[in-house]
């Protein structure tokens, strides 16, 4: 049974992530997984923001109007100011580590060209920084993850590692082919997403049956593991019945332990294509064996993303 509370600005501090949508301006929904709870709440640093990214618990948050953008620790509620945003597209955002970390950067990449815009926290503008030579033309990078301080991107061919070295980043290429599929039946849409876990790096690949424009279906989801020694992608048929992965439409994506958090072990939680409904993955199985229920009064063009909290 799922319930809801507006006791709490926040739900109780567990290593699990917290599923946050925006209601409106001026509440935030947060979602516990483990006790099937919605907390409402009212952050003021949060109302009328974007999250843009959230790892490490921290969360980059953006006003749209203003062009003010900051990390955010949820638990803490401490603020950290970054450069104003002043580009016209919101892209996809990793933080490399902690932003206690003197090595931390956060970094924006264009969905649509070859750049990839960055800082450290305490500085005070942006670098941007054309990769494209990197990689094939017109290809860039569509799914990103963080691993051991390094940012791992996924384009249409291949996967590499970014690293930065004397102020920019240098791009190294790890696997030349994208993940062999094995197509359960006619699969009209596939999405891939990259996860951590355990230090090291994983692809979700969703395949979907489309049925028309506003109605698709999860017919699949095949995990492959990066093997570094190999260059290549290896096929997992199972995460450990420990572990349990966590992927949105956005790209954003976390892993934690299934046995501390009091979530459902070797199993793939994911937000459907509308961003509503929120799914349950059986990597044993192969099916999606639990479908937890619509956050209610949720905006259906506002994002919701994993955020995995941190005192």
């Amino acid at each position: 049974k799922m319930t809801s509370s507006e006791s709490s600005v926040t739900p109780p501090l567990l290593p699990c992530p917290w599923l946050v949508y925006s209601q409106g301006r001026k509440r935030q929904n947060f979602y516990s997984i483990p006790e099937r709870t919605y907390y409402v709440g009212k952050i003021p640093f949060m109302s009328g923001k974007r999250i843009c990214a959230s790892f490490f618990g921290w969360m980059v948050m953006l006003d749209t109007k203003s062009k003010s953008c900051f990390l955010l620790n949820p638990t803490s509620m401490e603020k950290i100011n970054l450069p104003p945003w002043k580009l016209l597209v919101v892209q996809t955002c990793v933080i490399t580590s902690s932003p206690t970390d003197p090595n931390c950067i956060v970094a924006f990449l264009d969905n649509e060209e070859p750049y990839i815009t960055f800082c450290r926290p305490g500085e005070d503008r942006w670098v941007e920084q054309d990769y494209g030579t990197s990689l094939c033309e017109d290809d860039t990078l569509h799914a990103v993850t963080v691993c051991k301080g390094s940012i791992y991107g996924l384009s249409r061919q291949e996967l590499v590692r970014l690293e930065v070295c004397d102020g920019i980043f240098v791009m190294n290429k790890l696997v030349a082919d994208m993940p062999p599929k094995v197509y359960l039946g006619d699969v009209i849409r596939e999405y891939n997403y990259l996860v951590e876990s355990c230090g090291e790096v994983f692809c979700v690949s969703m395949l979907l049956l489309v049925f028309d424009v506003e109605a698709c279906k999860v017919e699949d989801i095949q995990v492959y593991r990066m093997d570094l020694s190999k260059g290549e992608w290896v096929r997992v048929d199972s995460l450990g019945e420990d572990r349990a992965f966590f992927v949105n439409g956005f790209g954003n994506t976390a892993s934690c332990s299934a046995s501390e958090s009091g979530v459902e072990g070797n199993s793939i939680y994911f937000i459907d294509r509308d961003y509503r409904s929120l799914g349950v993955f059986s990597v044993e199985e192969s099916s999606v064996h639990v479908s937890l229920p619509s956050c209610p009064n949720v905006v259906h063009n506002l994002p919701t993303f994993w955020v995995m909290p941190k005192a």
